[in-house]
Protein backbone atom coordinates (compact mmCIF):
# COMPACT_ATOMS: atom_id res chain seq x y z
CA UNK A 1 0.00 0.00 0.00
CA UNK A 2 1.09 3.63 -0.86
CA UNK A 3 1.95 6.44 1.59
CA UNK A 4 -0.93 8.38 0.19
CA UNK A 5 -3.13 5.44 0.90
CA UNK A 6 -2.21 4.69 4.20
CA UNK A 7 -2.64 8.73 4.83
CA UNK A 8 -5.76 8.75 3.20
CA UNK A 9 -7.21 6.12 5.11
CA UNK A 10 -5.78 7.45 8.35
CA UNK A 11 -7.61 10.52 7.44
CA UNK A 12 -10.74 8.61 6.99
CA UNK A 13 -10.11 7.07 10.27
CA UNK A 14 -9.91 10.51 12.18
CA UNK A 15 -13.56 11.34 10.99
CA UNK A 16 -14.47 8.10 12.32
CA UNK A 17 -13.14 8.98 16.01
CA UNK A 18 -14.36 12.49 15.73
CA UNK A 19 -17.69 12.17 14.63
CA UNK A 20 -18.56 9.48 18.06
CA UNK A 21 -16.14 12.18 19.97
CA UNK A 22 -18.66 14.74 18.66
CA UNK A 23 -21.69 13.52 19.72
CA UNK A 24 -20.58 12.56 22.97
CA UNK A 25 -19.58 16.12 23.82
CA UNK A 26 -23.04 17.72 22.51
CA UNK A 27 -24.45 14.81 25.41
CA UNK A 28 -22.30 16.04 27.96
CA UNK A 29 -23.45 19.60 26.53
CA UNK A 30 -26.93 18.62 26.86
CA UNK A 31 -27.92 19.86 23.56
CA UNK A 32 -31.40 18.94 22.36
CA UNK A 33 -31.75 15.84 20.91
CA UNK A 34 -28.05 14.71 22.10
CA UNK A 35 -29.96 11.90 24.62
CA UNK A 36 -28.23 11.19 27.72
CA UNK A 37 -24.71 11.22 28.62
CA UNK A 38 -25.43 7.06 29.30
CA UNK A 39 -26.67 6.29 26.48
CA UNK A 40 -24.02 8.30 24.12
CA UNK A 41 -21.51 6.33 25.23
CA UNK A 42 -23.15 3.22 24.50
CA UNK A 43 -23.95 4.26 21.37
CA UNK A 44 -20.74 5.91 20.39
CA UNK A 45 -17.67 4.81 22.67
CA UNK A 46 -17.63 1.17 20.02
CA UNK A 47 -17.54 3.73 16.87
CA UNK A 48 -14.93 5.61 18.19
CA UNK A 49 -12.93 2.33 19.38
CA UNK A 50 -13.18 1.02 15.68
CA UNK A 51 -12.08 4.56 14.10
CA UNK A 52 -9.04 4.43 16.55
CA UNK A 53 -8.34 0.61 15.20
CA UNK A 54 -7.97 2.20 12.03
CA UNK A 55 -6.06 4.70 13.23
CA UNK A 56 -3.49 2.61 14.75
CA UNK A 57 -3.02 0.21 11.90
CA UNK A 58 -2.22 3.41 9.43
CA UNK A 59 -0.20 4.86 12.11
CA UNK A 60 1.84 1.65 12.50
CA UNK A 61 2.12 1.57 8.80
CA UNK A 62 3.11 5.06 8.47
CA UNK A 63 5.54 4.70 11.14
CA UNK A 64 7.12 1.28 9.52
CA UNK A 65 7.28 2.97 6.40
CA UNK A 66 9.54 6.18 8.12
CA UNK A 67 10.42 5.71 11.63
CA UNK A 68 12.89 8.77 11.49
CA UNK A 69 10.32 10.74 10.44
CA UNK A 70 7.47 9.50 13.17
CA UNK A 71 9.51 8.50 16.36
CA UNK A 72 12.00 10.84 16.07
CA UNK A 73 9.32 14.30 15.73
CA UNK A 74 8.46 15.77 18.96
CA UNK A 75 5.00 16.53 17.45
CA UNK A 76 4.53 12.76 17.46
CA UNK A 77 5.19 12.65 21.32
CA UNK A 78 2.34 15.72 21.75
CA UNK A 79 0.45 13.35 19.53
CA UNK A 80 0.86 10.50 21.79
CA UNK A 81 0.17 11.87 25.46
CA UNK A 82 -2.91 13.83 24.20
CA UNK A 83 -4.20 10.69 23.04
CA UNK A 84 -3.08 8.84 26.40
CA UNK A 85 -5.08 11.70 28.22
CA UNK A 86 -7.70 11.76 25.96
CA UNK A 87 -8.22 7.46 26.48
CA UNK A 88 -7.82 8.32 29.94
CA UNK A 89 -10.84 10.99 30.02
CA UNK A 90 -12.86 8.19 28.14
CA UNK A 91 -12.65 6.07 30.56
CA UNK A 92 -13.18 8.15 33.53
CA UNK A 93 -15.99 9.63 31.78
CA UNK A 94 -17.75 6.11 30.77
CA UNK A 95 -17.16 4.70 34.74
CA UNK A 96 -18.39 7.81 36.44
CA UNK A 97 -21.23 9.84 33.83
CA UNK A 98 -22.78 12.74 34.03
CA UNK A 99 -26.22 12.27 35.06
CA UNK A 100 -27.81 15.74 33.77
CA UNK A 101 -26.04 18.58 32.00
CA UNK A 102 -24.34 21.36 34.60
CA UNK A 103 -21.71 23.74 34.25
CA UNK A 104 -19.20 20.81 34.87
CA UNK A 105 -20.76 18.26 32.35
CA UNK A 106 -20.24 21.76 29.85
CA UNK A 107 -16.68 21.97 30.72
CA UNK A 108 -16.33 18.50 30.34
CA UNK A 109 -17.59 18.47 27.02
CA UNK A 110 -15.50 21.51 25.67
CA UNK A 111 -12.20 20.11 26.95
CA UNK A 112 -12.79 16.67 25.97
CA UNK A 113 -13.43 17.89 22.34
CA UNK A 114 -10.42 20.26 22.51
CA UNK A 115 -8.30 17.09 23.31
CA UNK A 116 -9.42 15.26 20.16
CA UNK A 117 -8.77 18.53 18.15
CA UNK A 118 -5.85 19.18 19.81
CA UNK A 119 -4.85 15.47 18.99
CA UNK A 120 -5.35 15.85 14.81
CA UNK A 121 -3.90 19.42 14.71
CA UNK A 122 -0.30 17.56 16.76
CA UNK A 123 -0.71 15.00 13.93
CA UNK A 124 -1.15 17.37 10.96
CA UNK A 125 2.14 19.04 13.13
CA UNK A 126 3.85 16.01 11.88
CA UNK A 127 4.20 17.34 8.66
CA UNK A 128 5.84 21.03 9.23
CA UNK A 129 7.95 19.55 12.39
CA UNK A 130 11.31 18.05 12.01
CA UNK A 131 12.47 14.93 13.51
CA UNK A 132 14.93 15.63 16.70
Amino acid sequence: MTVEALQTLHILGIAAVLGPALMISRSLWGARGAGTVQASLRRYVPALWAGLAVLAATGASMIVADPARELGNPAFRVKLVLLAAALVFLEALRRAPPRSASLKSRALAAASFALWLAIVAAGRWIAYSGAG
